[in-house]
């Protein structure tokens, strides 16, 4: 079963989705910060974080993420138009927050 992380500032949001990807057969957890999810001892296979998070914002836990943890998959989203922003490496562009629920399924894939 593949394990999830959904990383965002606004708790409710992190803890419907996990609890959405749990509905659809993933082992999710949420974290409320960048820095909640990189004192997490263990990796996980799919990150979905938030790009506006206050200290230490979405695409700098992604750099972190990329040397920590090399074989998982980051998906972000954002509330924010970020005009310019392109895909980096298995990176993809973000996500419209509200996040469109089957768009995000089709980003994860199957459990």
């Amino acid at each position: 079963m593949r394990r999830i992380l959904v990383v965002d500032d606004n708790a409710l949001l992190a803890e419907n989705l996990m609890e959405f990807l749990i509905d659809e057969g993933f082992a999710a957890s949420f974290a409320t910060s960048a820095a909640e999810a990189l004192d997490l001892p263990e990796c996980f296979d799919v990150y979905v974080a938030d790009v506006r998070m206050p200290l230490l914002n979405g695409w700098e836990l992604r750099s972190r993420l990329r040397e920590r943890c090399p074989g998982a998959r980051i998906i972000m989203m954002s509330g924010f138009a970020e005009p310019g922003r392109r895909p980096i490496e298995d990176c993809d562009v973000p996500l419209p927050k509200p996040v469109p629920l089957s768009a995000l399924l089709e980003r994860i894939g199957a459990p």
